[in-house]
């Protein structure tokens, strides 16, 4: 089963035309579920990539997890440092002790620049996606697929509330989305607070 097929579950079947927009709020909602995983979980799905020269790395739809240069951490500062930080007569200079990066143009850059004897880590996670097959979602545990699709069922009772009340006038259907969306949220709450409590075993994210 799909996870437009297991949202549809929740909200009953819908026209095919409704596909690209369930696809939406599940893309959506899982965006949201993967910004309220801890950053424990998310260190488990970061990949390392190394950097070993002055050019920027796309960061583009990537969460920089850590960053590291030459066994120091990289702390991030604002664009407005970016010429402050390599000036030799600046408080804020970069030092092999003290690295920093910067973002730019959707790219990652590191000062003082990573170089093939001081190379740097940058570990990212792609932020998840989602095709209109999709059973699973990479980028973050099986055990918060739930949550997503629950939160995309929201989404979508929401938008067909906002018919009922705006289009069709009925106000019977509509305060039966309601209450269906209020016990949806109830449930969405509870999955994302026991997500805050996952913890690693043997390959597999248990509470």
């Amino acid at each position: 089963m799909n996870l437009i097929e297991r949202v549809e579950d929740i909200i009953g079947d819908q026209d095919s035309n409704s596909d690209t927009q369930i696809l939406q709020h599940l893309s959506d909602a899982a965006k949201e579920v993967y910004s309220a995983l801890p950053l424990k979980v998310k260190q488990r799905f970061a990949g390392k990539t190394n950097l070993t020269s002055a050019q920027g790395y796309d960061v583009e739809n990537k969460e920089i997890i850590n960053a590291e240069r030459a066994g120091y951490s990289v702390k991030e500062v604002g664009i407005g440092r970016k010429t402050q930080v390599v000036d030799t007569n600046s408080i804020y200079l970069a030092t092999k002790r003290s690295p920093v990066y910067y973002i730019e143009d959707k790219e990652i850059f590191i000062k003082p620049a990573p170089t093939s004897e001081e190379p740097a880590q940058v570990y990212l996670v792609e932020y998840p996606n989602i095709s209109s097959n999709s059973a699973s979602i990479t980028g973050i545990p099986t055990t918060a697929t739930q949550a997503v699709v629950i939160s995309a069922a929201i989404k979508f009772l929401n938008f067909k509330m906002n018919i009922h009340v705006q289009e069709d006038e009925d106000s019977e259907l509509a305060q039966a989305t309601s209450l269906q969306i209020q016990s949806l949220q109830a449930v969405l709450a509870n999955e994302l607070q026991r997500l805050q409590t996952l913890s690693w075993h043997k390959n597999n994210y248990m509470n």
